[in-house]
């Protein structure tokens, strides 16, 4: 007799996987900055360019973000490397002002 094969954990039986809360909360916000960036016209000319995302699909929508943002990211690498040392003096100046506020109280 064959074994029967197990289903994939959070996978009950043949049911569907059950979403929970944090990822619908992450899925709704994806997906409302990704209208208000179409709504602003904030979307990059290249976005959906290899195949067409849903607009209710959070997951590609997000796929398709990080792919455009890499895609920039080999166009501009000076851009991305200013970027990111504003970064790191922005999170120096947080953790300072943050150190002489709990020094000095």
């Amino acid at each position: 007799m064959p074994r029967p094969v197990p289903s994939a954990p959070g996978q009950g039986h043949g049911r569907p996987p059950t979403r929970g809360p944090f990822r619908r909360i992450r899925d709704g916000l994806v997906l409302s900055l990704h209208r208000l960036a179409d709504r602003l016209e904030w979307l990059p000319p290249e976005f959906g360019e290899e195949a067409p995302v849903a607009d209710d699909d959070a997951p590609a929508v997000v796929a398709e973000w990080v792919r455009c943002a890499r895609r920039w990211a080999s166009y501009n690498p000076e851009e991305v490397f200013a970027l990111k040392v504003g970064a790191v003096m922005l999170i120096g100046a947080v953790l300072a002002f943050w150190l002489a506020i709990s020094l000095f109280l």
